[in-house]
């Protein structure tokens, strides 16, 4: 009877090992678990043969709960040595300085008082290309793409991508609003025209960001916002940056559907990061 049920019952990769292990009056769980935590089974004949069903699926529900608290021990595990690697070594792979791009922002921004938008994104571009030079992509604007995420809708041109680092102008032209999302990264969001509100979910008044401001959500925290029409803003993200990408992603899935710009998004950030690591940046 026991043979029959667990060939029966129990998935292929496991019949065989079941089949040892039930065979008699008793169950031997020293095989499956490393001691004797599983009561024996009682003689035949006690019970029905629904009872003997459902005692091996317990077993077998005992064995994927083992499992399952392992790979959940594995992923803490993970999670610890990344975050420690974040903190302690991962600024050592950056090549970019918040601060210095905040400078660069406020001289360009200054340079044109009449908050052009057009002629400062363009402004920190060529300062970017020439302190950075390959690290920076040509221009195009053809490589603008929307950007959904956290139920905001904006547009972004990639500037640098990479392992540990990316560089972005992000805005729009007719406004937006939505939920920052939690990263495995510290994000930096120098305002270059236009402004952003911000506000955590205790808060009764918003954070306001100006041109020049830089607004930083540190690594793991996360903040409602919103930008009026013909906002930007160089965006710098240093962290786990592969992290990142579902969060960009997934509304093209369950929202959007525009899988033309995710294949876009997806080739100029794989282009980007598997050309900096020929260059040795991760």
């Amino acid at each position: 009877m026991w043979n029959a049920l667990s060939i029966l019952v129990l998935p292929p990769p496991s019949r065989q090992n079941f089949v040892h292990i039930v065979s008699g009056n008793t169950i031997s769980s020293r095989d499956i678990f490393g001691s004797h935590i599983i009561p024996p089974l009682p003689p035949r004949g006690l019970f029905s043969s629904h009872y003997h069903a459902v005692y091996i699926w317990a077993v077998w529900s005992l064995v994927v709960m083992r499992w399952l608290l392992r790979l959940s021990a594995a992923v803490v595990v993970a999670f610890w040595v990344m975050e420690y690697v974040r903190v302690n070594y991962l600024h050592k792979a950056f090549i970019f300085d918040r601060n210095h791009l905040q400078v660069i922002g406020k001289e360009v921004i200054a340079q044109h008082p009449d908050g052009n938008s057009t002629a400062i994104l363009m402004g920190v571009y060529d300062r970017l290309k020439e302190e950075y030079g390959d690290y920076i992509n040509d221009y195009n604007e053809d490589d603008w793409v929307f950007n959904n995420a956290g139920n905001a809708m904006g547009t972004m041109f990639v500037l640098h991508a990479s392992i540990t680092e990316y560089l972005i102008f992000f805005g729009t032209a007719i406004g937006t609003e939505g939920h920052t999302g939690t990263h495995f990264s510290d994000d930096y969001f120098l305002i270059l025209a236009g402004n952003q509100t911000a506000a955590p979910p205790n808060a009764r008044q918003p954070e306001v960001y100006l041109p020049g401001d830089s607004h930083h959500l540190p690594c793991g925290y996360n903040k409602q916002y919103s930008m009026p029409s013909d906002s930007w803003a160089l965006e710098l993200a240093q962290g786990y940056i592969p992290t990142m990408l579902p969060f960009g992603f997934l509304e093209v899935v369950t929202s959007t559907m525009d899988y033309y710009t995710l294949a876009k998004t997806v080739k100029i950030s794989a282009v980007n990061i598997v050309k900096n690591l020929l260059k040795g940046k991760l």
